[in-house]
């Protein structure tokens, strides 16, 4: 039987995605982290565990945990990790393909999941709905006067898959709809009625900043430089790496009224320690890096990531591998 090996608890519980695993006739084998809280520890200690577990492996379904070189020196057996998910700046693919072992992911498939929360956070925001919760459980019988979106202005960094789809639900709710993109992309802008503007004046023209591009060498970074153009009273959020931004340099902008409010799925370290600052902050809305995390995302992704244990079983290559020259050393 094949055995899927995972360091998340996705196939734990009876289920649409353990019957997935089940149908395929595959096994799972959970690497969690001895001591850990449901056993899942941070990704530092979820890597370590990863490590210690990597020569059992042929099959890895991943999450962010980071896989450098020391993971694949380790894992003689491992043919594949699949990203569950489309990031991949936390695994180091020269050296995957140096051991041997293809990396795919699945673009597209949380798109609509992450784009809703992405945009739930602009409407939360605008209209203080998680303040206003807070206050009223504590005991507050107190409205706070937000605003509508319609009319604003929606500022994207990147044009990707999700982005667009921001750009969609903006233009359904009468949002004015700008971006960002290290390349042009003159067709995706006229077909969503968007326009594309350098960096810097997106930064400074935009009522609800939305980030959705990958880490990494060459990617936008937002600092305090950053944080000092976009323009006064807008609004922050993040659900694409949390690498890609300075925490302190957002609570600070937030704190001096500059910006208006974030909203956070993604910070630089996971989880995030919580006597951080920002946290407790009445304007920002937060959650655990769960923007890809709909019942149905997951079972699309699922889906995806068990077809490429497939593929490679029936000798049949990917659309989705990211170091295709591997298939050459395999034989096909």
């Amino acid at each position: 039987m094949t055995t899927v090996f995972t360091p998340m608890p996705i196939f734990n519980r009876p289920g649409e995605l353990l019957d997935l695993l089940n149908k395929r006739g595959f096994a799972q084998e959970w690497v969690s982290v001895p001591g850990a809280p449901k056993g899942a520890g941070t990704n530092e200690e979820s890597m370590r565990a990863m490590i210690d577990r990597a020569p059992e492996m042929e099959f890895l379904i991943t999450n962010t945990t980071p896989l450098g070189k020391e993971f694949f020196t380790a894992a003689k057996k491992l043919k594949l990790v699949a990203m569950y998910g489309v990031g991949l700046n936390h695994i180091n693919i020269p050296e995957a393909t140096a051991a041997g072992v293809l990396v795919t992911n699945v673009p597209g498939g949380n798109t609509r999941c992450v784009s809703e929360l992405a945009f739930s956070f602009m409407l939360n925001l605008a209209h203080k709905v998680v303040q206003m919760h807070t206050e009223l459980t504590g005991g507050s019988w107190r409205g706070r006067r937000g605003g509508e979106i319609s009319d604003k202005t929606l500022g994207l960094i990147g044009f990707g898959n999700i982005a667009r789809d921001m750009a969609r639900l903006a233009q359904a709710f009468g949002m004015r709809v700008i971006f960002a993109n290290r390349t042009p992309r003159p067709e995706a802008a006229r077909e969503l009625g968007a326009t594309q503007l350098p960096f810097d004046q997106v930064l400074a023209e935009a009522d609800y900043l939305s980030v959705h591009v990958p880490s990494g060498p060459g990617s936008w970074h937002f600092g305090k430089e950053e944080f000092a153009k976009m323009k006064k009273g807008a609004y922050f959020i993040n659900t694409a790496r949390g690498d890609l931004m300075d925490l302190d340099a957002l609570t600070q902008a937030l704190q001096s009224d500059h910006l208006a409010g974030a909203g956070l799925d993604v910070f630089p370290k996971e989880p995030v320690d919580p006597s951080h600052p920002i946290l407790t902050l009445p304007n920002v809305v937060t959650t655990p890096h769960a923007g890809g995390l709909s019942s149905e995302a997951m079972a699309r992704v699922t889906v995806s990531c068990l077809d490429e244990i497939d593929r490679i079983l029936k000798k049949e290559r990917s659309p989705n591998a990211r170091n295709p020259e591997v298939y050459e050393r395999w034989g096909f």
